[in-house]
């Protein structure tokens, strides 16, 4: 659960997962707009309006820290850096772990190797940055934050005891290693953007995006035109998505086993080309949503709601869904979808589902 969480690969990490791993079950994003609501009316075993066997919740920005309070455990190591990205439920509990940390640390030492006194710039100040920021100083005590929301940064940084910069004077030239912990880059509406340009960051030797679709962010082209090397999300989070399934199901997943259902290419896999298929820049979406919906005997129906809830699924899609001669829509109920009429025109017929959170 997040938002946003559309954009997320860990649907299929995880189902690819599931299915080799021979277990009946299935992940799901949820986007929510109120996770203590979500939790105490979705999930825990105590207060949840459904009967269904929920294992557990990944949970991602914007609710690693706000979630806290709803659960009934938490970790040492989540507890002391106040944040969480795994719930598991057990018995009649909510119990809150972070594998974001160890996956953090382990694939920055594997690309890089061993960062002891390094200076380490982290922008953002969220449960990722926090995270971040705590891992970084089990192995060095030179750590900067820099982040957009003043106030909050300010905080965080008295919290672990590390430095504080606006971004306002934002320079890295001073550090060797500068962390992108802001959802700044992410597909969508905010991969336009970046938290630094290639100016701000040259002289700085490393630059690390947690940012994983798209594969190469903004803010790695910009550290590359520095003279930067550069590391993206997607390692750190298969990493973290083997421990979690490992919490979740008690099967160890390598990296080249189950869980790699995840590819290592997002973009060649998961990407399609829909809509504007006739020019040179077409506009690409890391997803084609599809909203599946649920009849009253339980089976999956494209196009129509359930009596009670709606669930949003992926589908793999033909790269030229959408386009002029492209592939063919799921068979079924077809009204989740645009038609073009006989002149060209779009007409849209989709439903749009209620909103619960």
């Amino acid at each position: 659960m997040g938002l946003p969480v559309l954009h997320s690969v860990s649907p299929q990490m995880h189902n690819a997962a599931l299915k080799a791993a021979g277990l009946n079950g299935v992940y799901l994003p949820f986007p929510v707009r109120d996770a203590t609501e979500f939790l105490r009316r979705m999930v825990h075993p105590r207060t949840r309006e459904m009967d269904w066997n929920i294992r557990g919740v990944s949970v991602t920005a914007p609710y690693k820290s706000t979630v806290i309070d709803a659960l009934d455990w938490i970790e040492p190591t989540a507890a002391e850096l106040g944040a969480i990205n795994t719930i598991v439920v057990e018995g009649d509990q909510l119990r809150g772990y972070n594998t974001d940390i160890l996956a953090f640390i382990q694939t920055l030492v594997a690309s890089f190797g061993e960062l002891p006194n390094a200076r380490c710039a982290v922008m953002g100040a969220g449960g990722a940055a926090r995270a971040v920021i705590w891992g970084l100083k089990q192995t060095t005590t030179n750590v900067t934050v820099f982040g957009r929301n003043e106030l909050q940064a300010k905080t965080l940084a008295r919290e672990l005891e590390v430095d504080y910069r606006s971004f306002s004077e934002a320079r890295f030239d001073e550090f060797d290693l500068v962390i992108n912990a802001t959802t700044l880059g992410t597909a969508g509406e905010l991969e336009s953007q970046t938290p630094a340009r290639a100016a701000q960051l040259a002289g700085a030797r490393l630059a690390c995006d947690l940012v994983y679709n798209p594969e190469e962010t903004l803010f790695l082209r910009e550290a590359r035109a520095a003279g930067c090397q550069t590391l993206g999300g997607l390692p750190m989070l298969v990493r973290q998505a083997i421990a979690q399934f490992k919490l979740w199901t008690g099967i160890e997943a390598g990296e080249k086993g189950h869980v790699a259902g995840c590819p290592t290419s997002i973009s060649s896999k998961y990407e399609v080309t829909i809509g504007k298929s006739s020019g040179t820049n077409p506009e690409r979406y890391s997803r084609q949503i599809l909203f599946k919906g649920i009849r009253p005997e339980g089976t999956p129906g494209w196009g129509h709601p359930g009596p009670a809830r709606w669930c949003r699924a992926f589908r793999p899609l033909p790269q030229n869904l959408g386009a002029p001669g492209g592939g063919n829509l799921p068979s079924g109920n077809r009204n989740s979808f645009n038609r073009q009429t006989s002149k060209g025109k779009q007409v849209s017929r989709k439903k749009t589902p209620p909103k619960y959170f």
